[in-house]
């Protein structure tokens, strides 16, 4: 059980650095162009849709 929490953690840490990178992202200029939240919320869907796919497939 205790390698079973262990796995856990490490994979919601991942996802946690992921997320933490994303955010980033949006307070800086891409070819000065702004990143808008909108387009950042979509960025966060795909990217949990992405997770799950991966985990649970």
């Amino acid at each position: 059980m205790e390698a079973y929490y262990s796995i856990y953690n490490n994979e919601v840490l991942t996802f946690v650095i992921l997320f933490k990178i994303l955010l980033f992202f949006d307070t800086i200029n891409l070819n000065n162009k702004t990143i808008t939240r909108s387009k950042r919320q979509d960025d966060v869907k795909i990217l949990i849709n992405y997770w799950f796919q991966v985990k649970y497939e």
